[in-house]
């Protein structure tokens, strides 16, 4: 399986620029309001609210072209919510990568879509990791199998290391 088979580059670029605006706009309100967060309750708490800041790119009304984006609701009581994108070929969430991939909604996509590799739509998640500095540092697409381990991963965005020189 190649990546090409699953989304189109101009579908990645789309994807890549929305988690790009939203992680620059982030790291701004973070400089802006630096008095925002107090450290000593920030512990376990920044990833959620970088999430939250990431995945609020994926609306109903984002225009990503020749895919839809969908709300869906899981947890207890489908409190939840989280963007679903969807083409012919494949239905991809949008994670975090500490996110742990237990939920109920991604064992019941690995179990539902990913038994036979041969047949469309695949399920897959498009997983975004912070550095140190808590700004983006890459995108992956991951493809689990039937079982929630992934098997396949597609490099979709790597950041730029700056290195001081002397």
């Amino acid at each position: 399986m190649e990546l090409f088979d699953l989304i189109t580059e101009e579908q990645r670029a789309q994807i890549i620029n929305l988690i790009i605006q939203k992680d620059n706009r982030y790291a701004k309100m973070e400089s802006d309001y630096d008095d925002l967060f107090y450290a000593g309750y920030a512990y376990n708490r920044r990833p959620h609210s970088y999430t939250y800041a990431i995945i609020s790119a994926f609306t109903s009304n984002t225009k990503i072209k020749d895919m839809t984006v969908n709300e869906i609701f899981y947890g207890n009581y489908n409190k939840m919510r989280q963007p679903e994108l969807r083409n012919n070929k494949v239905i991809l969430h949008i994670c975090n990568s500490d996110c742990g991939f237990k939920s109920d909604i991604f064992k019941h996509n690995c179990s539902e879509y990913n038994q036979n590799f041969d047949e469309f739509p695949i399920y897959g998640c498009i997983i975004f990791t912070k550095n140190k500095s808590g700004r983006l540092s890459g995108i992956k697409l991951k493809i689990p199998d039937h079982n929630g381990k992934f098997i396949c991963d597609f490099s979709l965005y790597k950041s730029v290391k700056l290195v001081k020189s002397a």
